[in-house]
């Protein structure tokens, strides 16, 4: 994991920052809990993905972000790279300009049944992965930052991704030649199923875990049962350096940010800061309404100080 880093508050320069968003079939599932505006019924992997990329970006605060979808067989851009990430004052005037990350949305693709409602096996290619990699090369390479960065968030299986070795090595290096650095961000159904004593601990929030089955219904529960291989699983941790019997990810994205606070909320003191940059982001709209009320219910801080602060 690499450290998310907050920009120029601490006299760095800021990050070049692009996004990877999962909007596959799985990205429907309905285990994420986020509580946004007081609502408690569970949301979809996708808008927590949405909500963990506002979050880094709040913090880190990066000079430009871009976005793109990577959907079962293919992906797409979802945003070109851009300063106008936050609102802002626009130009020649006095008047805010809404930021382009404020009201963000995408879309998943569907989960398909045949007459019998027997579910039909997604059509997935794994050369997606490839494809939405090299959206974030091409518009990150010729950035002028010294940092760039490609975010991954991934919530579906990596099948056959094994056999795209011989186009993932030489893009990896590409990438490190550029200055570009990859971070994937997983959720614990992208691994493989002999990794399950392994994820079984950190499930999520216990609410997450006891109401899955009941929050995704039949279908979801179904699609959900698709895992990664393990040789899948092995290319992507050893091309990408990822260490998946450490960095054990949690069911909701925001937990995984929460946990693993050091990394990429790198600094913080407790979520009033995170909540202060929220609503400078975002200043047209309520942080108690739009800021996921979840984030107060992790365990933030490990000391009695700092949890005083949130």
């Amino acid at each position: 994991m690499e450290g998310s880093g907050s920009g120029s508050d601490d006299g760095t320069e800021p990050y070049c920052d692009f996004f990877v968003l999962d909007t596959s079939s799985w990205s429907s599932i309905r285990d994420q809990d986020l509580r946004i505006g007081g609502v408690t019924e569970f949301d979809t992997r996708l808008v927590g993905q949405v909500m963990a990329m506002k979050l880094l970006c709040c913090w880190g605060m990066p000079s430009q972000v871009g976005v793109a979808h990577m959907g079962n067989s293919s992906a797409s851009r979802g945003l070109e790279l851009t300063p106008k990430w936050r609102t802002g004052e626009a130009a020649g005037t006095s008047a805010r300009e809404v930021g382009d990350l404020g009201c963000y949305e995408a879309n998943s693709d569907p989960i398909f049944f045949d007459d019998f409602g027997e579910l039909v096996p997604q059509d997935q290619n794994p050369q997606r992965v490839v494809q939405a990699l090299n959206l974030g090369l091409a518009s990150l390479k010729t950035a002028s930052n010294r940092g760039k960065r490609i975010t991954v968030f991934l919530c579906s299986p990596i099948t056959g991704l094994r056999d795209l070795e011989a186009q993932l090595i030489p893009l990896r290096q590409e990438l490190d030649g550029n200055g570009i650095e990859v971070e994937f961000i997983l959720h614990p159904k992208v691994y493989s199923k002999a990794y399950d004593n392994v994820i079984g601990g950190p499930e999520g929030s216990q609410r997450s875990s006891r109401d899955e089955g009941v929050r995704e219904g039949m279908a979801a529960v179904s699609i959900s049962d698709i895992r990664s291989e393990d040789e899948d699983l092995d290319t992507l941790a050893n091309i990408f350096s990822i260490d998946v019997m450490n960095n054990i990810p949690y069911k909701s994205f925001l937990e995984t940010l929460a946990m693993y606070k050091d990394v990429y909320f790198d600094g913080i003191t407790g979520l009033r800061a995170l909540s202060s940059r929220w609503s400078a982001c975002w200043p047209e709209s309520d942080a108690q309404e739009t800021m996921p009320r979840i984030l107060f219910v992790f365990q933030w801080s490990p000391t009695s100080s700092e949890r005083g602060d949130d």
